[in-house]
């Protein structure tokens, strides 16, 4: 396969971004991580090269330094790249390869399409909630149109804004794509490895809702556990 890594093996982070390669060591580690399948950052520069993209984006961000550049004027230059990306083609032997690879089962349940940049989830720079992600695909173009619409989240207003704050290169941006099978789950939520509030704690949090109260204005209630704790049960 050229343009899809299968996460039952560890690759480099620079081909199928942080969060696929932190799902594969989990994985390898004996967690349990639902069916996914990578559309690695090869795919994303056939893309932008097969659509004349690269030299759009250069000329877009070549305006003016990105540090002198207003708001509205890193806004404008987002909006138009990601206009030109949602409206250009996916080359057909990416389509051949995911259509051939990605499970049927993936459809039936639902597809969900996250992004996983390499520049995401690093130390000093989370990119928390910067790119977008999709669920509930149940076919070839709804999956396809998600692909395009997390490739375009690489060039929002935000994620500019965030990669001038933190000095990265905006024109060594890339992006690859987790294609994942939906897991029906009773909850959902999100663990930190650290208390945000507490970097110097000993305590991880997790803070979760049943998934019938997802969409409701309720109290969430963080769970505190202790390291140590967590190995004296495992």
């Amino acid at each position: 396969m050229t343009y899809l890594t299968d996460l039952n093996r560890i690759s480099a982070a620079d081909v199928i971004g942080r969060k696929a390669s932190a799902l594969a060591r989990a994985k390898q580690a004996g967690f349990r991580v639902p069916d996914s399948i990578c559309l690695n950052s090869l795919a994303y520069q056939h893309f932008m090269a097969e659509n004349k993209l690269i030299r759009l984006i250069e000329v877009e961000i070549g305006r003016k330094s990105m540090d002198d550049m207003r708001w509205e004027e890193l806004w404008d230059c987002g909006l138009r790249i990601r206009n030109s990306i949602l409206k250009s083609i996916i080359p057909i032997d990416i389509i051949r390869e995911i259509k051939k690879v990605i499970p049927e089962d993936y459809m039936c349940a639902g597809a969900a399409v996250r992004s996983s940049s390499p520049q995401e989830d690093m130390k000093n720079a989370s990119f928390a909630g910067l790119y977008d992600s999709y669920i509930g695909c149940h076919d070839l173009p709804a999956l396809l149109d998600s692909v395009l619409k997390v490739w375009a989240s690489l060039w929002s207003d935000r994620s500019l804004l965030y990669r001038r704050e933190i000095g990265l290169d905006v024109g060594q941006s890339s992006m690859a794509v987790i294609i994942q099978k939906m897991v029906p789950g009773e909850h959902s939520g999100v663990a930190f490895s650290r208390d945000p509030n507490d970097a110097k704690s000993d305590y991880l949090m997790i803070e979760a809702v049943p998934q019938a109260l997802l969409w409701c204005q309720s109290e969430v209630m963080p769970i505190k556990l202790c390291w140590v704790f967590l190995f004296l049960i495992m």
